[in-house]
């Protein structure tokens, strides 16, 4: 995989691999490479806190998310709950 800044320029079989003498090379044969993931439905928030509380439940739940690797997350619980 090659990476030019933060962006993914091109995926090929190791043996199609062309690395120019500057470039850096990270061994990831041991890992596991995902794109984003992105968490569609979650209710980070109860809807009976308001205010602080609720914001407070709704920070940790999405620092939760983005430890487990999700990158963007759809909150169904927030609409209309302050």
């Amino acid at each position: 995989m090659l990476i030019d800044g933060e962006r993914i320029t091109e995926v090929v079989p190791e043996d199609r691999v062309k690395i120019s003498a500057q470039a850096q090379v990270i061994d990831f044969t041991q890992a596991i490479v995902a794109p984003g993931l992105m968490r569609t439905a979650t209710c980070s928030s109860p809807p009976t806190p308001a205010g602080e509380t609720s914001t407070l439940i709704a920070v940790q739940d999405m620092q939760a998310t983005l430890r487990a690797g999700f990158m963007a997350a759809r909150d169904m619980s927030s609409h209309g709950n302050g």
